[in-house]
């Protein structure tokens, strides 16, 4: 896989957990939001789909979250996902070394 399509999928991942996190924190299961907006959101949430902005906007508003917010908790998670991906590569270093 390219390295390309490595951060495309790691976005995508990344985008998933921020839109099952906001529905987890709402209650809501991913058939009301089926039933409600007509999204499927299930294969979305596995990170199987790149998700259309148009259909990210359709989501918050039923969420209430604003956009701004959703690509705020994107952009912690990928910075999480950076600093956890750093750790890792040093401590195999560490124990390659040892």
């Amino acid at each position: 896989m390219t390295k390309e399509k490595e951060k495309d999928k790691e976005l995508i991942n990344a985008m998933a957990v921020v839109l099952k996190d906001i529905r987890k924190s709402r209650t809501l299961s991913q058939q009301v939001v089926y039933e409600e907006t007509g999204i499927h959101v299930g294969r979305i949430e596995l990170g199987l789909l790149n998700v259309s902005i148009t259909t990210l906007s359709r989501l918050c508003k039923f969420y209430h979250v604003n956009l701004i917010d959703l690509f705020a908790r994107l952009q912690k998670i990928l910075a999480a996902n950076k600093e956890a991906a750093k750790r890792a590569a040093k401590e195999a270093a560490a124990k390659e070394a040892s």
